[in-house]
């Protein structure tokens, strides 16, 4: 093989080799564009998407809010704590007690049973709403006349002038009209 053909050669396997680079680079671009999409859909989930939380899947990442304290868990030093302590007479007594034998069914009515444990449970007593209606009164001059001659007028009984109309006491406020 002559030089010239060597030459010939070797520019035409470098111009194949370019060519196929060329393909590789354009393939290379188009996954990482692929690649690039896939992933954004990945990071997405219902907190940062309008997806629902249905499509967050089982494996999804959450995130503390929370900063670790220097400070020891549980209780300070030097704090001695307390509890609330059993009382002699509780308000109510429940009896937790077998009605048949465990291992062969028969009735246990009659047999004094002993007393293995005690628990007291403290509960808060059931609020109860209390609704209080407040009603402002107005009084015409002839019922206030009546109410001076029988003693009533009191500083609740807010009585202007010669007006028709008169206020009472509502709540600790005094109102004038």
């Amino acid at each position: 093989m002559t030089q010239e053909e060597r030459i010939a050669q070797l520019e035409q396997e470098n111009a194949e080799l370019r060519a196929q680079l060329a393909e590789a680079y354009q393939q290379i671009t188009q996954l990482a564009e692929r690649l690039q999409r896939v992933e954004g859909q990945l990071a997405k989930d219902s907190h940062n998407s309008s997806k629902p939380p249905s499509s967050d899947g089982p494996r999804r990442k959450t995130r503390s809010q929370r900063h670790r304290s220097e400070k020891p868990t549980g209780g300070q030093p030097g704090h001695t704590g307390g509890t609330l302590m059993q009382v002699a007479s509780p308000d109510e007594v429940v009896r937790h007690r077998p009605l048949v034998c465990a291992h062969c069914q028969q009735p246990l009515e009659g047999i004094a049973g002993q007393l293995k444990e005690r628990r007291q449970v403290h509960d808060l007593p059931q609020v109860r709403l209390v609704v209080r209606e407040h009603q402002v009164e107005h009084l015409l001059r002839s019922m206030v006349r009546h109410y001076c001659l029988h003693g009533l007028n009191s500083p609740g009984d807010l009585v202007r002038d010669h007006f028709l109309r008169y206020t009472v006491q509502y709540g600790k406020t005094y109102l004038y009209v």
